[in-house]
């Protein structure tokens, strides 16, 4: 990731993937390029139930005042990690996050007002993904691989206009294979209490895999 010099335009939040590295460095440029928070809450796809993973960077202050259990590892964490202190190497010193493993169905409303009302000086970093399409195993059939962007882009379009509500329906009703609708779910609703009113999608393409392909999405949310 080049180098350059940080602007401190208020950035709240970005989406990211975790399935392609080109895709991802679309949202971090924004993360380097613009407003150093006092706290990264990133957050990644899980099961079971909300859990804050131990990290050596943790804002341990705020992870102190939060009653939710604790786990040591996450592979997903390691790589947005990697490239969340490439994009502040220029304040590595001062880096502090709060890394949480969110499930895909989970009610966050509480968490979410309790960690606003705790640190409003917050980036959000949101780890999900979208279409998932295997040959022989996916639910949803497909004619060709626009009619699954364009599922993704109905998907884009109800998070660019900050409507988590609708994108969980959408979901549900038409069995999306997806990774990481409840962080999605969980960050738009941290954005909106933040403030965020301008959202960007800065890249979209789509991984091919054996027999499928996985839907990558890079956005950014701002004041």
């Amino acid at each position: 990731m080049e180098e350059v010099k940080r602007k401190g335009d208020r950035v709240y939040g970005v989406v990211v993937p975790f399935s392609c590295k080109d895709c991802m460095e679309w949202s971090y440029s924004m993360v380097a390029r613009y407003y150093f928070p006092e706290t990264y809450v990133i957050l990644i796809p899980g099961n079971g139930t909300l859990k804050i993973v131990d990290c050596e960077f943790n804002d341990q202050e705020l992870v102190d005042k939060l009653d939710i259990e604790k786990v040591n590892e996450s592979d997903l964490l390691d790589v947005q990690m990697g490239m969340l202190k490439e994009a502040c190497s220029d304040r590595i010193n001062d880096l502090k996050v709060l890394p949480l493993v969110v499930p895909e169905n989970v009610d966050c409303q509480k968490y979410v007002e309790q960690i606003v009302n705790l640190k409003k000086d917050i980036v959000v970093i949101i780890c999900s993904e979208f279409t998932a399409y295997h040959n022989r195993f996916s639910y949803q059939k497909f004619e060709n691989e626009e009619a699954i962007e364009s599922q993704d882009m109905a998907l884009v379009k109800f998070l660019l206009d900050f409507n988590s509500d609708e994108y969980m329906k959408y979901v549900i009703k038409n069995s999306v294979a997806l990774s990481g609708r409840g962080a999605m779910v969980f960050g738009i609703e941290i954005l909106k209490l933040l403030g965020a009113s301008n959202s960007e999608l800065l890249d979209y393409t789509r991984v091919f895999v054996k027999e499928g392909s996985i839907g990558c999405v890079s956005m950014v949310f701002t004041a």
